[in-house]
């Protein structure tokens, strides 16, 4: 995905549809995210990031938003929890003054973090992604749609 620096002038919206066949598990541990961070890969480290996440293990397998700035992490449960197969709409929006990321799953508002936002002047990338961490096991994840819009109003 393409760039966008963060002016503290611009809003950053994100949003993906994604569908996970099968769940995460001590087995077969992996993490899904959704959002924007500064690292091009999704595992390159959570600095100025703003996601829509899920992990069977953190907040009993519901999704959960979090902020980071340069050095530490707010996190946020958003009370949904992950079904087999079922479509996510994920977004996450981030004002234009860099102090609040709103989380939204299936256009319902579910939690907002005022904290550790991503700072003003770094450069972000849209994405989502499935990380594995545990087993060997082969698991996806469908992607059937990813955007990310970078508004300067006037």
């Amino acid at each position: 995905g393409s760039a966008a620096s963060i002016t503290g002038g611009c809003y950053l919206y994100h949003r993906s549809m994604i569908r996970i066949p099968t769940l995460s598990d001590a087995s077969n541990t992996f993490e899904v995210v959704s959002g924007f961070s500064t690292s091009t890969s999704p595992t390159g480290g959570s600095k100025n990031t703003a996601r829509i996440a899920y992990k069977h293990d953190i907040y009993g397998g519901r999704l959960y938003g979090y902020t980071s700035d340069n050095s530490n992490t707010t996190y946020v449960d958003l009370g949904v929890a992950v079904a087999v197969n079922k479509v996510y709409i994920l977004e996450t929006y981030m004002n234009k003054q860099c102090t609040e990321v709103r989380f939204f799953v299936n256009g319902e508002y579910r939690g907002r973090s005022t904290a550790n936002t991503p700072v003003t002047g770094a450069v972000v990338f849209p994405q989502a992604a499935i990380i594995k961490s545990v087993g060997t096991t082969a698991r996806s994840l469908y992607l059937s749609e990813i955007s990310a819009t970078y508004l300067y109003p006037n």
